[in-house]
């Protein structure tokens, strides 16, 4: 018997939780709790992958935080895994008192929903190969994200890496919604990394700003790297990191080039 894509999803879900019984996960899309004055995203969002069960065919969680029961799921429930300690569903889990629940997610046909793809860019310069901007300079970096297909996307989640040449300025650093939470070398280069979750909608064709970022740092070329998680998958799809690179000039070459240009006019 060949085995189906589903079949060997599944399989792969399963050997990836037995290598990982006794971590602890972040299960997305975010938890629900619902109660008798309405629902909303809880915030404990921390499972402990307990034990595989008698039969082979599922896996135990236990929250680490509230007084739940614990949550069985099998592995054709879990989409895939997003290092290093989140797991992508294929439904929401709901919290009700102390009962924990699992509700899979009902999307259209393949045939009749079209792709999601999701991009981030630089506020100003969506069409620019190259943004450039002046040091020292105040002007803040804006990250936007893009829905360049025709269905809405909820609940996203965006990481930017900095390279860590990137310093706060002496006057104090807005962050803009983007929250520091760690730092990583990839590729030989050191960054900071920002993350934000976004709960309102993105619209087919639409874009919205995630956040700002005020930081200073040397005459140069830059590239900042970025990934992007929703339900429907991880962005950039084709490569580990989407990129935004720019250069940053001194000051007084942007103040020499203007004073050239205003005297051609003249």
């Amino acid at each position: 018997m060949s085995l189906t894509p589903a079949m060997i999803l599944s399989t792969m879900n399963r050997d990836e939780l037995r290598r990982n019984i006794g971590q602890v996960f972040k299960f997305f899309p975010i938890p629900r709790r619902d109660s008798t004055i309405g629902s909303y995203e809880s915030e404990n969002n921390q499972w402990l992958l307990r034990r595989e069960s008698s039969d082979k065919k599922s896996f135990e969680f236990l929250n680490m935080i509230g007084d739940y029961n614990p949550l069985v799921l099998d592995p054709v429930k879990i989409k895939n895994f997003d290092a290093p300690d989140i797991l992508i569903l294929r439904g929401q889990v709901i919290l009700e008192g102390s009962n924990v629940r699992y509700e899979p997610s009902h999307p259209k046909p393949s045939s009749d929903t079209p792709p999601i793809f999701l991009t981030m860019f630089l506020e100003g310069f969506e069409d620019s190969p190259l943004p450039t901007f002046t040091s020292p300079s105040f002007q803040p970096f804006k990250f936007c994200v893009k829905n360049t297909s025709q269905q809405t996307v909820r609940d996203f989640r965006s990481t930017l890496y900095i390279p860590q040449a990137f310093k706060p300025p002496t006057l104090p650093l807005y962050l803009g919604k983007l929250s520091k939470i760690g730092e990583s070398t990839i590729n030989s280069t050191s960054y900071a990394i920002y993350e934000t979750f976004a709960q309102s909608p993105i619209y087919g064709n639409d874009q919205v700003c995630i956040g700002e970022l005020v930081l200073e740092v040397d005459p140069g070329n830059y590239t900042f790297l970025w990934k992007i998680r929703c339900a429907d998958g991880t962005f950039p799809k084709e490569n580990e990191y989407g990129e935004i690179t720019v250069c940053v000039e001194p000051f007084g070459k942007i103040m020499d080039e203007a004073v050239t240009n205003l005297y051609k006019k003249q």
